[in-house]
């Protein structure tokens, strides 16, 4: 009987030896990727938000309406 719980656990122990270092490596190499995938997408928010901050202040009333939406021509006007 002892022998069977012996032989079960150094299988488990092996398996770990084997498969352990393996799952460590993949997981550190995942988290990598997703860090640097990360960094790359908010490089290109932060460049685009530039563009779009870039375009409404240079536009004019008209290019600010159409970035708007477009504006209502029936909208009351202040005095």
């Amino acid at each position: 009987m002892l022998n069977w719980l012996n032989l079960a656990v150094g299988a488990l122990a092996g398996v770990l030896l084997m498969f352990g270092p393996v799952y460590f490596y993949g997981k550190s190499v995942g988290k990598a990727d997703l860090v640097t995938q990360l960094q790359e997408d908010r490089a290109e928010i932060v460049k685009d938000g530039k563009q779009v901050d870039e375009n409404v202040y240079s536009a004019d009333d008209a290019m600010l309406c159409s970035l708007l939406g477009g504006c209502l021509s029936d909208a009351p006007q202040p005095d």
